[in-house]
């Protein structure tokens, strides 16, 4: 008896041992298929069917871990992230494309950490987690060093949620916060400007809706900020908001502060006071832009020469004379306050028909420094024997400076400014802005030459008139 134990526990030992080996060469066989022991499943041997991740060959939607996923095959679904980085600055740059992603797989779908790298390196670029395939948790993005942090974030059921921290890389300072409720922009967001620190925008939202006070400036470089200062009540806004001169080829920085109560404009007299005087202001370049230019031997102008003309233009509709360094503001202030003299010229058209405009000034050096002395070009002189006049409608096309001022009309097409003359009685053009406008002209013509010789007024009309003309579509 005291041999039989000890064979038998030989036996037990030597079947288990059996088990084990059997065990372990099942496991190979089955690691083979779909990972078994490490549940690790390379990118390129994965498969999705129905939306489903499997191992290749499998029936059953693979559990573990994915290596090596493109990360547009990760994300690109996933519509809450784009949602909060369109709210981020250069948010389309910081979309990860060119990384590889080892993501976590529960069933066939994310769920679980995600991480993404650089291509053929270690260097982490972004770090996020998944439930039940959508995006949940905290979110990281870093620069291309794989340290500097770009942007933090968290999201709830693949919607941004709380806030989100954009940093700039090369200093941390924060650039924008915003704050989010389930993919509704839902309390503060602030934005910095990353040059000076300077706070540029200030809003609060409720339920994705502007509620609360508001602030926002623009950048102008070199110049005062626009600012829009105020609140919303539902997303009525009540404050002041900058109403600017529509701008073509020229920034003439013409606005005013519009006031705004429960999103109705109450000052529309000064608006329209505005819009007035910008007018002149264009219509003085446009008439003296060409002058300008051939007193310097050219059929352009400089943008520095661009930039004077609009100064004395400014002046000389206000009737301030010399224009001064600060011109800009007092001839703003002018139109604002709407003082007698803006408001009196303001009002009128043209009612000085013979004071000349006042040009851009030329240097006397050459323009390589020195003293500037003003230049002006005096104001076409009605002829002694007025050419017949008549009534012309069409097309009026501007591409000044540098180009024509002409009228196409059933006859044909007008030169009004060229560089072989300008028409007398010009400063009695109407303003138009760069391209095409339809107009009625009051003038006289040379038919041989196909020149306006003479411009005796003129208004501009909705150009539906001249499309609704057979003989003028374009």
């Amino acid at each position: 008896m005291k041999y039989i134990a000890p064979r038998l526990l030989r036996s037990f030992f030597s079947l288990e041992s059996v088990n084990k080996r059997l065990l372990i060469a099942a496991c190979a066989i089955v690691t083979g298929l779909a990972g078994c022991a490490s549940h690790t499943l390379d990118y390129r041997n994965a498969q999705i069917v129905n939306g489903k991740i499997y191992a290749a060959d499998a029936n059953s939607p693979f559990s573990g871990k994915i290596t090596n996923v493109p990360y547009g095959t990760a994300f690109n679904s996933q519509q809450g992230l784009d949602l909060m980085l369109s709210a981020l600055q250069d948010g389309s740059r910081l979309v990860m494309y060119g990384t590889l992603c080892d993501v976590k797989v529960d069933a066939g779908q994310l769920d679980g950490d995600a991480v993404c790298r650089t291509a053929r390196s270690d260097t982490v670029r972004l770090q996020a987690s998944f439930d039940e395939a959508a995006l949940a948790g905290d979110m990281t993005i870093y620069a291309t060093d794989g340290k500097t942090i770009l942007v933090s974030a968290h999201f709830k059921r693949g919607q941004p949620d709380g806030e989100v921290k954009q940093l700039l890389g090369s200093t941390g300072k924060t650039l924008r916060t915003v704050h989010w409720d389930e993919g509704k922009l839902d309390g503060e967001t602030k934005i910095w400007d990353p040059k000076t620190g300077d706070l540029t925008y200030a809003a609060n939202y409720r339920q994705g809706m502007l509620n609360g006070d508001f602030y926002s400036q623009s950048s102008r470089p070199d110049e005062e900020p626009l600012v829009t200062k105020g609140t919303y009540d539902n997303g009525k806004f009540t404050g002041t908001k900058p109403a600017s001169f529509a701008n073509d080829e020229y920034r003439y920085d013409i606005h005013v502060d519009a006031k705004y109560t429960y999103d109705v404009i109450q000052n529309q007299d000064d608006i329209d006071r505005m819009n007035r005087f910008g007018r002149q202001v264009v219509d003085c370049v446009h008439r003296t832009a060409y002058s300008v230019a051939k007193e310097h031997g050219r059929t352009y102008l400089t943008s520095d020469e661009e930039k004077q003309l609009v100064v004395q233009c400014k002046a000389h509709v206000t009737g301030t004379g010399e224009a001064t360094k600060d011109n800009g503001s007092s001839v703003l202030a002018a139109v604002a306050d709407g003082s007698d003299a803006a408001t009196a010229y303001l009002q009128s058209v043209n009612t000085d028909q013979n004071q000349p405009p006042v040009v851009a000034s030329a240097s006397t050096n050459g323009g390589s420094g020195g003293t500037e002395a003003s230049t002006p070009v005096a104001a076409p002189t009605r002829s002694s024997t007025q050419a017949a006049q008549e009534k012309r409608c069409g097309w009026i096309e501007n591409s000044l400076p540098g180009g024509e001022l002409t009228l196409q009309d059933r006859d044909g097409t007008w030169a009004i400014s060229s560089a072989d003359g300008l028409a007398a009685g010009f400063d009695r053009m109407p303003a138009t802005d760069k391209g095409d406008s339809c107009g009625c002209l009051s003038v006289a013509v040379d038919k041989q030459s196909k020149r306006v010789t003479q411009i005796f007024g003129g208004e501009i009309i909705p150009n539906s008139k001249c499309e609704a003309d057979a003989h003028l579509r374009q």
